[in-house]
């Protein structure tokens, strides 16, 4: 794959769908891996999962990351997948010194590992795990402007040849999904799909200081922040918008 160190990277946010989707061949995959060869190779990635929630800002810091399984009941072949890549400290050290000078404190990690929002996509963007990586935890118990802002602390990362990925997806709610459990009066699949606020996003496209309001004003929908689309699996999303410049959709 080609080195790309120099290049200024997008923030990218990603579906890791469920954790199957590491063994499986599909559109979906073949996308992920179109995406890591049409980006290249960065000088490292930050990536942000919701199965990373600490109260305080927390930067997995440790040059050897475990492969976490943080899930049950899937075949067994799924558990046999690795993702060695390496951490990195200079990154995590960086991560670090943005958040301080932007009065965000933050701690270090030297024993987390990659949950499966991170090596998930990942096996299928760069499989050969020779790109470095830095988690950062989201913090459930802050608002979505401040997850924003973290974004926007952080954004100068992508100047500085790290690529910025959010993974999960536009809902979790996999109770109504996989049970069928929802109100009778409104529709599960296209709140499920994240159908809202794909359209919402779309009618902003080139208004990009108004961009983030779309997020307020979508956390405040009815339903959003409740079963269908709980907080974690959103902040994701305000720091992606964040991450990018103030000329970039």
């Amino acid at each position: 794959m080609t080195e790309n160190h120099h290049a200024s990277y997008p923030s990218l946010f990603v579906s890791h769908g469920a954790p199957t989707l590491a063994l499986e061949d599909c559109a979906v995959t073949r996308f992920l891996t179109s995406l890591g060869q049409k980006l290249g190779k960065p000088k490292a990635i930050l990536i942000i999962s919701a199965h990373f929630d600490q109260r305080r800002p927390t930067i997995a810091c440790g040059e050897r990351l475990e492969t976490i399984y943080d899930f049950g009941g899937f075949p067994a072949a799924l558990y046999e997948v690795r993702y060695p890549a390496r951490g990195s400290s200079e990154i995590a050290v960086r991560v670090g010194e943005l958040l301080l000078e932007a009065g965000i404190a933050s701690d270090m990690d030297e024993t987390r590992g990659m949950d499966h929002g991170c090596w998930v996509p990942l096996v299928h963007m760069y499989p050969n795990a020779d790109v470095p990586i830095v988690q950062l935890s989201i913090s459930m118990g802050q608002s979505p402007q401040w997850h924003f802002e973290l974004g926007q602390a952080l954004s100068g990362l992508r100047e500085e040849g790290v690529l910025i990925i959010g993974s999960g997806s536009a809902s979790h709610n996999l109770r109504e999904l996989m049970m069928g459990q929802h109100d009778e009066e409104e529709p599960m699949v296209p709140w499920v799909l994240g159908v809202p606020l794909l359209k919402m996003v779309h009618e902003v496209k080139g208004y990009t200081p108004v961009r983030p309001m779309v997020f307020w004003l979508w956390i405040s929908m009815p339903l959003a922040t409740k079963r269908k689309f709980p907080l974690p699996l959103k902040a994701r999303e305000f720091l992606c918008v964040g991450y990018k410049s103030g000329s970039e959709q």
